[in-house]
């Protein structure tokens, strides 16, 4: 039997225990798999997901660790559980990627300490970039706190307007006219706080 054959041998065992609600196994996976991701997913992705900044990985490598224990029972042993967990962290990190590129194009900065410099990047355009990130957050900011929540839950964690609809007791076709009305009240803020539009939503106004 080879290494790898091991190795995939005793993580099943892990899993099977884990499933039989051995807490000390559980342990044991999570650490297994924090230690693998943390090496192999973050190199491998790093050339592939530039625009993922480390906190971003430590994210989906948490949210892999959590996906991954929370469907052990899907497991099928073809391969080692780590090699499992990694296709799972890789496919979340190349969505986050993915939306984080959109952010970036649209200048779409909800905070306005993320980093900005890149080499070789013109003084000036970093300079309207740095506004820009001032501005989005300030819109984002005076959204009321639904909105902003909407904007979280779908943009930044991948839900659904079906899982929203069913943790807020309202019909899914609700969740999204108010979805797509937080988006407008966004783009309106936006406009506000960069172009001094004379626009605010509606919580500026309630606080005149």
């Amino acid at each position: 039997m080879s290494r790898n054959d091991k190795e995939q041998a005793r993580q099943y065992q892990l899993v099977q225990r884990c499933l039989h609600g051995d807490g000390a196994a559980r342990d044991e996976l999570f650490l297994v798999l924090y230690r693998y991701l943390h090496d192999k997913l973050a190199f491998s992705l790093k050339k592939q997901c530039t625009w993922l900044s480390w906190s971003d990985m430590e994210d989906i490598i948490s949210l892999t660790i959590t996906k991954c224990l929370e469907d052990l029972a899907l497991f099928e042993n073809r391969s080692c559980l780590t090699t499992w967990a990694f296709q799972y962290g890789f496919n979340f990190a190349r969505n986050a990627n993915r939306k984080n590129h959109t952010y970036y194009r649209h200048h779409l900065y909800f905070d306005p300490q993320r980093h900005v410099d890149r080499a070789g990047a013109d003084p000036l355009e970093l300079y309207i970039q740095k506004e820009r990130n001032e501005a989005v957050y300030k819109a984002f900011e005076n959204l009321c706190a639904l909105h902003r929540q909407l904007l979280i839950w779908v943009l930044f964690q991948n839900r659904s307007f079906f899982q929203i609809a069913q943790a807020l007791h309202h019909p899914p076709d609700h969740i999204r006219q108010l979805y797509l009305f937080a988006c407008q009240s966004m783009r309106r803020n936006f406009r506000c706080f960069y172009y001094h539009e004379p626009y605010v939503s509606a919580r500026l106004k309630n606080a005149d």
